[in-house]
């Protein structure tokens, strides 16, 4: 018998798309520059995504979305210098 898993969150496309940049190290607001809302915004919706995958910070959020495979590690992309 093996044991139940958690049942995995739902993310919405926008929610994914702001822990992905937010994965890649970029604040709000550069976060917001490149999809065309507001930094208010890209925090509701990293918000969100926190509050469904039962993380208690941005970079909890980021950490559970990456143990989970709703991030893959191909989409983290090294800092450019």
């Amino acid at each position: 018998m093996t044991a139940p898993t958690a049942p995995r969150a739902t993310l919405t496309g926008p929610q994914l798309e702001a822990l992905v940049y937010a994965a890649n190290g970029l604040t709000s607001s550069q976060i917001a520059h490149r999809i065309g809302c507001t930094a208010a915004a890209v925090n509701l919706r990293i918000r969100y995504a926190a509050y469904s995958l039962g993380a208690s910070s941005r970079t909890h959020a980021v950490a559970l979305a990456l143990a989970s495979g709703l991030i893959s590690a191909d989409e983290i992309r090294p800092a450019k210098r």
